[in-house]
């Protein structure tokens, strides 16, 4: 019996809509093609290794060249801050980049009224930078980007590893490796348009004159503390609300704000997997003073504290799967409780992370390696 009219028209809207989610691609945080949701741990890195289709290959191409874009922009920014007067804390201001800027800025805050009291040319640089929107906005949306940029060359490093080094990733694994680079992929694409939109935009007015300058290290040689906190609020209060106005309204401060739980809970998870080291050094024999191990562990067997540092490796690499140290310890675990095949992809693992391929001699060909690189080295090689 044939179907109604009505039905016949649900039915075709509900094969319309089940076509649409079939064709639908995953998307990263910012709306862009994910690398989440390639399939398998395979599938996933033989995408960006092999990329075959035209969605690939844009994806590939727009991953694996973040870092030089924001190297670009950032590079662009440091050349409009120096015209402005804002890359003094650098040796050099003509060469100097602005995460040394940005770096060196934040040790002065630390004591900015010290700092700003001595009045030298570095005191009058610094004050600048307090006084100048131009530098304020900037320095608030590179804030997190180390991570982000970490987050981004660790986990092509691994992906790409798993297809061309013998780094074996599940495919649990690898999603959540993917996933973590689409969010930081989303955000630094985000600050790549941030730093555009500034480049192009004059928000920020004429340069800091001197006579501001010379007033601000006046208010900082206030004697009494709290006169002297009132004049520099006095000083500074209208740029630093300018500055947190601006920062807060740009595209990577929302993404930000929006991610901020998962931002958060990776905080406090890559803090607990750095606590880890120390506690590993000491379980793995031979790699801490042995008057510094605690006598419990002494009174262990060599395969116990080999069997509990690989168990507290593991779990910090669930943590933070993109330590190199933590990859390392798992490494030299799973080698005394097993062999070097068990070992090898978790050295392999370490050695992608600090940018070593054994296969390719130009990663390492006149770089000295620690004895850790050489090991691990050492190691994939034989296997290979």
């Amino acid at each position: 019996m044939a179907p109604s009219p009505r039905a016949a028209t649900v039915l075709l809207l509900f094969a319309a809509g089940v076509a649409g989610a079939q064709v639908e691609e995953p998307k990263a945080p910012d709306g862009r093609p994910a690398l989440a949701g390639g399939g398998s741990a395979h599938d996933i890195s033989k995408s960006l290794a092999r990329p075959k289709t035209a969605l690939e290959r844009q994806l590939a191409g727009d991953l694996f060249g973040l870092e030089a874009a924001l190297e670009l922009r950032r590079s662009l920014a440091a050349k409009k801050l120096g015209e402005r007067r804002c890359m003094g804390l650098v040796e050099d201001s003509a060469t100097g980049t602005l995460g040394e800027q940005l770096r060196r800025f934040e040790e002065l805050s630390l004591r900015a009224s010290t700092e700003l009291a001595v009045g030298d040319e570095r005191a009058r640089a610094f004050a600048i930078c307090l006084l100048d929107p131009a530098f304020g906005v900037r320095r608030l949306a590179q804030r997190g980007v180390e991570r982000e940029l970490l987050e981004l060359r660790g986990g092509l490093a691994l992906l790409l590893a798993s297809q061309t080094g013998s780094v074996y990733l599940s495919d649990e694994e690898a999603v959540s490796i993917a996933r973590r680079v689409d969010r930081s992929a989303a955000l630094l694409r985000t600050l790549i348009s941030d730093l555009d939109l500034l480049e192009a935009s004059d928000f920020a007015g004429e340069p800091v004159e001197d006579q501001a300058v010379d007033a601000l290290i006046s208010a900082a040689r206030t004697p009494r503390k709290d006169m002297r906190e009132e004049l520099l609020r006095a000083q500074l209060g209208a740029t630093e609300d300018t500055v947190r106005r601006m920062a807060a309204s740009l595209s990577s401060a929302r993404l930000r704000r929006a991610l901020s739980a998962e931002l958060a809970a990776r905080d406090v998870a890559v803090e607990a997997a750095a606590e880890r080291l120390l506690e590993l050094e000491l379980l793995i024999p031979g790699r801490a003073p042995e008057e510094q191990v605690p006598r419990e562990i002494l009174g262990m067997s060599k395969q116990d504290r080999h069997s509990l540092a690989l168990r507290h490796a593991l779990e910090g690499l669930g943590e933070d799967p993109f330590s190199p140290e933590l990859n390392f310890y798992a490494a030299a675990a799973t080698d005394w409780i097993a062999d070097d095949g068990r070992s090898r992809p978790w050295f392999d693992r370490f050695l992608a992370l600090r940018g070593i391929r054994a296969h390719d001699h130009r990663t390492y060909q006149g770089r000295e390696l620690s004895a850790d690189e050489q090991r691990a080295l050492d190691v994939v090689q034989l296997g290979g």
